[in-house]
């Protein structure tokens, strides 16, 4: 996981890929997003985001295992003394997959939304930056960031 600052905010849990824990993960990371001062709309952007990639690792990376480990690490992005943004990052050792494919697709047409396709491009909408990379060891690690609102406009 990324982290090299040193940073005493930061939270770090290892979950199984079970579906039950994502109310507990959106609550996290709603409450996180508030303390750094993020309004309740675009915390709710970072929790739609977190939730989908989520989704995804658990649909996708493991097809349904509910057993396999998902490290998630959320930490603020400092800006001086104060919060600048926040980092979501999801690492799990499932199927691997090229990010460059399902970046560069169009969107899927809404008739076949039942078999998946947008958590990606929601994830794109929902969060400033987005970066799949293949782990080492395997697996995919998936790290978004979102900058609080005053500050996305002058980055």
């Amino acid at each position: 996981m990324p982290s090299d600052e040193k940073d005493d905010a930061c939270i770090r849990m290892t979950i199984p890929s079970s579906p039950i824990l994502l109310p507990v993960i959106r609550s996290t990371v709603e409450k996180f997003c508030e303390q750094l001062g993020f309004d309740f709309r675009t915390a709710g952007q970072v929790v739609l985001a977190v939730d989908e990639g989520l989704s995804n690792i658990m649909r996708h990376g493991y097809g349904g295992n509910q057993t396999k480990p998902i490290e998630i690490e959320i930490s603020p992005i400092p800006f001086l003394d104060a919060a600048k943004g926040v980092r979501v990052c999801l690492r799990d050792h499932g199927k691997t997959f090229d990010p460059v494919k399902v970046l560069s697709e169009k969107l899927p047409d809404p008739e076949m939304l039942s078999t998946g396709g947008l958590g990606v491009h929601i994830m794109i909408t929902c969060m400033d930056r987005v970066d799949y990379q293949q782990a080492p060891g395997g697996g995919m690690q998936l790290t978004m960031i979102k900058f609080l609102p005053s500050e996305s406009k002058g980055s």
